[in-house]
Order: structure tokens, then C-alpha cells, then sequence
């Protein structure tokens, strides 16, 4: 597995904000997202290749603190790294009783800890803006069926384009799965051409049942910084 950072701070978006977490940055991502800058670069792009560790899983065990209890792994796209040692990682942390919040694109299967009750799953699905609204759509609709009450998806609208889209997207779903089992959160791109309140006036406007997802650790550091 390729390691870019394992840090401590608070988790700043979707169903456990505001707690306490560690996080396992993986590098590497199989999406581009060319209509925006990614906020983590350094964990996508190949140029910073040479700052991520090559580890095993025991390697990362070994780099996880007693508290807190929880951990949130990410990437770049965390389900890239190899399927077997990725499903190593999660039971591993499980039985050593830490919960899990797990971050990523849905391009590629879901472990199967996700079942957990202890393991959160925040899909953040893609839409025109970011370059990459085709990819992979296959997959992520299969994954979608893998998320519970306790698990979400996520749109980052760039504008209203993207979420209109997105409104598109929630309708298949609500054809194809009745009311969805699972949370959705929608939020700004942090230099697009919509801010949080115009994203609640959207919501106010089409009486969505979603939540806004603002970061928050945006909002309490720089939005550049790393390993806060």
C-alpha cells in the first residue's frame, strides 16, 4: 500500500462531523477530476509519488494511537490500494474495536466490513463539474445497494448545472431503490460558483431531504493546509 500521511484532527464532513478521528491518507487516485483542482493534490498526483510510504498493513496498524477510537481512511482513493490488504486493514481495526469512516469515489468494490455497524461509508458521487461524472458509473451504481441508514453519498456542486444534475441522480436512484437507505449530503466546490447559503437556498427552494455538507475543517484552518 502506498502511505501519504496519518495524522489526528476532527473529522469536518458527512455523519461524523465534529468527531475526533485519525486519519489514513493512501495515495494514489484513478480519477483526475479535471474541473477542479483536488483539495488533497498531494495525495492524487503522481508527482508527489515519491513522498508516499510503501507499507504493509502492519505497518499502518503500527502508526495508529490508542485514541481515538476512530479512524477515518482516505485517499486520494483509498480502494485502489490492494483488495486483500485493504480488507485486512478494516477487520483488523474493527477487532481491535475502533470505529470506521471510510471516504471514496465508489469506483471500485466495497470492502466487506462495510456491513459493519461500526463502519461509515461516505460515497462521494461525481458529477459534471468535476470531469468525471462517467466514470465508473457501473460500479458506483452497484455500491450504492452496499449503504445503510448509517452510511451517505456525496454531490460537490460546482453550480446550479451540477445540481440539477445531481437531483437527476437521486431521482434514478428513488426509481430504482424506493426511498434510498442511505444519507445524502451536498456541498459547495470551495472555489466554485456557489457558497453554503445559496446551496440552502437550493435545498430550501426544492424541498430536498439533504443535509449540507460545509467542511468544517475548512473552515477552522487554511483550506490548503495539510494534516490538519
Amino acid at each position: 500500500m502506498r502511505l501519504s500521511e496519518v495524522y489526528t484532527s476532527v473529522q469536518g464532513e458527512g455523519p461524523n462531523t465534529g468527531t475526533l478521528e485519525q486519519f489514513i491518507r493512501f495515495g494514489g487516485c484513478n480519477m483526475r477530476c479535471p474541473g477542479w483542482p483536488c483539495d488533497t493534490q498531494y495525495a492524487i498526483d503522481p508527482e508527489f509519488r515519491d513522498e508516499w510510504e510503501k507499507v504493509s498493513v502492519t505497518d499502518v496498524l503500527a502508526d495508529v494511537q490508542a485514541y481515538p477510537k476512530h479512524v477515518c481512511i482516505t485517499g486520494g482513493e483509498p480502494l485502489i490500494q490492494k483488495s486483500d490488504q485493504m480488507e485486512a486493514l478494516g477487520y483488523e481495526l474493527l477487532q481491535r474495536h475502533y470505529k470506521i469512516d471510510l471516504f471514496t469515489n465508489g469506483s471500485r468494490p466495497m470492502p466487506n466490513w462495510v456491513s459493519s455497524l461500526e463502519a461509515t461509508i461516505i460515497m462521494d458521487w461525481k458529477l459534471p463539474g468535476s470531469g468525471e461524472a462517467e466514470s465508473f458509473l457501473e460500479q458506483r451504481r452497484l455500491n450504492l445497494f452496499r449503504l445503510g441508514m448509517k452510511d451517505a453519498i456525496k454531490f460537490v456542486v460546482m453550480d446550479e448545472d451540477d445540481f440539477r444534475y445531481a437531483i437527476n441522480i437521486w431521482n434514478d436512484i428513488y426509481a430504482q431503490m424506493g426511498q434510498p437507505p442511505f444519507q445524502v449530503y451536498v456541498g459547495k466546490v470551495w472555489d466554485g460558483k456557489l457558497d453554503d447559503q445559496a446551496i440552502i437556498d437550493l435545498l430550501r427552494r426544492t424541498r430536498l431531504p439533504w443535509k449540507v455538507n460545509v467542511q468544517v475543517h475548512k473552515y477552522i484552518w487554511e483550506p490548503t493546509l495539510r494534516g490538519v
